[in-house]
């Protein structure tokens, strides 16, 4: 980790991403949640806890290619190459129409990618946690989502259990009474 938040400098490169995610979403986005807001706490948080440039940007920008027409290129050639291979990493195969195969896929894509993937993902699952109280009850959803958190916890324990969004979100999930996702 780089205290990137002793460079006040650095808030442009912040606003650029910002601005670069909102109008992307503005264009083309297609989910339904907040997808903006949802983002910009995740790399507020991510930047609260002194992580890299590289990590809190792509924490403004994770959802951006699931969530918009935005290229992967786009993402490289604005935020360079670390930040883009680390969104690329973070982002859902739309070619895997299995969705618990999907998620599978792009965990262990993640591990791959190493700890900053991780702790991105950890950072966006736990600001998703309020999300879980909206499933109407429905217990085939509260089980996928618990189903979900768990897998990213086992398979990211042993490269980020010790980081602060994976305690936190370990944490969260204990919190959530009997396996259901906030009833």
């Amino acid at each position: 980790m780089t205290d990137w938040n002793a460079d006040p400098g650095k808030d442009l490169e912040l606003d650029r991403a910002i601005r670069f995610l909102a109008a992307a979403m503005e264009k083309s986005g297609h989910n339904p949640k907040p997808v903006v807001l949802h983002s910009v706490r995740t790399g507020i948080y991510l930047r609260g806890l002194g992580y890299s440039r590289e990590i809190v940007l792509a924490g403004f920008l994770h959802d951006i290619l699931e969530d918009s027409d935005t290229k992967p290129g786009e993402v490289k050639s604005r935020f360079g190459e670390d930040v883009g291979s680390l969104v690329e990493a973070l982002t859902f195969d739309a070619a895997i129409k299995d969705k618990r195969e999907q998620y599978r896929e792009a965990v262990r894509r993640m591990v791959v990618a190493g700890p900053a993937a991780l702790i991105v993902s950890a950072a966006d699952r736990l600001d998703n946690i309020p999300f879980f109280r909206l499933t109407d009850g429905n217990k085939e959803l509260d089980a996928y989502l618990l189903e979900k958190t768990g897998h990213f916890l086992e398979a990211s324990e042993h490269l980020i259990g010790k980081e602060q969004p994976w305690q936190e979100l370990a944490a969260e999930l204990r919190r959530l009474p009997d396996n259901q996702a906030g009833r």
